[in-house]
């Protein structure tokens, strides 16, 4: 309960400072950058604050209801190693906590990723000129990586004894 209440926590966090930030941007704000740093891709100001928070609730959403549409989907249609054993009926329930729990954390992981990746954007904006910090930018991007690889070679590993 404790996860799911901090996963959403950082979807509205998230929305908050986007919300911030769009009073603060100009009109016409970089959203992407190349390798260097250097931005190549641009909307209206509105159109980010709308996309960017989109993504925070659909990714949240995605992150909540997963674990929710998992005990309601039939067997047959949920893949993962030895599910005949782990989803069968004594264990099921147990089984979907453990997978919940873990869905809530690597919800919190991208939500928290997503948010320093709007929260860099926001910075490029505001320096002249508009550059991205790659030296924040890659480490934080690796880290993700790394998390979700851990994640999903954890979750592997734990249902498919």
């Amino acid at each position: 309960m404790l996860m799911k209440l901090i996963l959403l926590l950082t979807s509205i966090f998230g929305i908050i400072c986007q919300l911030l930030y769009w009073s603060r941007l100009p009109e016409k704000v970089a959203t992407h950058f190349d390798a260097k740093g250097l931005p190549n891709g641009w909307m209206l100001n509105e159109s980010n604050f709308i996309f960017s928070s989109v993504i925070l609730v659909f990714i949240t959403s995605v992150f909540l209801l997963t674990p929710f549409l998992l005990k309601k989907c039939p067997t047959k249609w949920i893949n993962f190693p030895k599910k005949d054993y782990w989803l069968a009926p004594e264990r099921k329930e147990s089984s979907i906590l453990i997978i919940s729990n873990w869905m809530y954390f690597i919800g919190l992981a991208t939500n928290i990723f997503l948010i320093i990746i709007f929260h860099l954007a926001y910075i490029a904006n505001t320096t002249n000129p508009v550059k991205l910090n790659n030296d924040l930018f890659f480490p934080v991007l690796i880290i993700y990586l790394l998390i979700s690889i851990g994640w999903g070679i954890t979750l592997h590993i734990r249902f498919n004894k």
